[in-house]
Parts: structure tokens; sequence; C-alpha cells
């Protein structure tokens, strides 16, 4: 489904990535394990059209990866991208109708998605004025509100707190948590495995 052929990307003197290549296949959960300018956070941002390869392509179900494409993929970033002083919900809806959701679809995910989170209470509340764990939760709810079809997780080491604890639905891709993992590609899956 997910393809990398041959991603190389420089920064100045520094080679962040030097032909990296690597497939996802349907139902497979991919960790990116690595120290700190590995070259995770890169590639995550290539896939997202948010920096350039050098060289290299990276397509899904065999075309390149362009906007429309890009629409089916939930991204949560490792800077965190939440507009401060928007409501929870708000922001929820606004992000799900960007991705192509009706209103009422729009709606309806981000009331589905904040409840499976633990942050009903929260709809109406700013994310400026959320704990950094419950900003975290507003986050991974951004990436899911369109049910996309590849989750990408940067950096997702902070775990969404206790009151999210089992409260995802079994072999959902928001499923558990991402610990151990610095960076994910989720399709809908069960595998595992973690390139090195």
């Amino acid at each position: 489904m997910l393809v990398l052929s041959g991603l190389s990307k420089r920064f100045g003197s520094l080679q962040a990535l030097d032909d990296l290549s690597l497939s996802l296949d349907r139902g497979e959960i991919v960790g990116f394990v690595g120290a700190n300018g590995a070259g995770k956070s890169t590639t995550m941002r290539i896939v997202m059209g948010v920096l350039a390869a050098d060289s290299g392509a990276v397509t899904w179900k065999g075309a390149p990866v362009d906007a429309s494409i890009r629409r089916t993929i939930g991204y949560m970033p490792e800077e965190r991208g939440l507009y401060p002083r928007m409501k929870v919900a708000e922001q929820l809806i606004y992000l799900a109708r960007l991705h192509g959701l009706s209103a009422s679809a729009a709606k309806a995910a981000a009331n589905r998605w904040t409840e499976r989170l633990g942050l009903e209470e929260r709809r109406g509340d700013e994310v400026q004025s959320l704990s950094l764990g419950n900003q975290q939760r507003v986050q991974l709810a951004a990436a899911l509100v369109s049910d996309p079809e590849l989750l990408i997780l940067d950096e997702p080491l902070l775990r969404p707190g206790p009151g999210g604890r089992g409260r995802h639905e079994p072999g959902h891709p928001g499923a558990g948590g991402c610990r151990g993992a610095h960076s994910l590609l989720l399709p809908p899956a069960r595998r595992r495995r973690a390139p090195v």
C-alpha cells in the first residue's frame, strides 16, 4: 500500500536519509525506532509532503502521494499542530471538514472521538486551557477524526493519560498506546514490525 523508494534527504552537510526504502502492506503496524537525528520525523514529513525528498518516491496504492491522497491520511506531527484558542469540538469538526467530511459527518466523528478518548466534557473548552495530556488526546482525535486509511504518529511518546486507557476499541489503529516506538505508520491492521 505505502511504498517509500530510495528516499534521500540532506540538510547542509547532514545526510538525514540515505536511500531509504520501505513498503507497508495493509494490516501492518510499523514503528520507527532510533536516536534523535536518525531521520524518523524527516521520513514522516516527506510522506506528508511537508518536506520534499532530494531523491526517491512515495506512493500509496501504486500512485504518487499527492494532496488528494494526503486527505486520506491521519497525521499526528511531532510538533503539535492545534489552534490553542479554538474549542476542542470546533477544531475537530474544522479538521474533518478539511479532509472532505460533510458538516454532519464531521460533527458525528468529532463527538465519537472525543467520547472514545475521554474528552467529552472538554468539547467546549479551548485547547490552550487543557492539560498537556488532554491536548495530546485532542491531537490524536484530530488525526483520527477523518477515518483515515493510513495513520502516521510522529513522536507519540506521551501517553494520553490514565483516563484514556482501555477506552479504545480493540483492533482499531487508535487502540492501546504507542509505547516503545518513536514514530509509527499505521494502516488498519494487526501485524507489527520495527525497521532498524
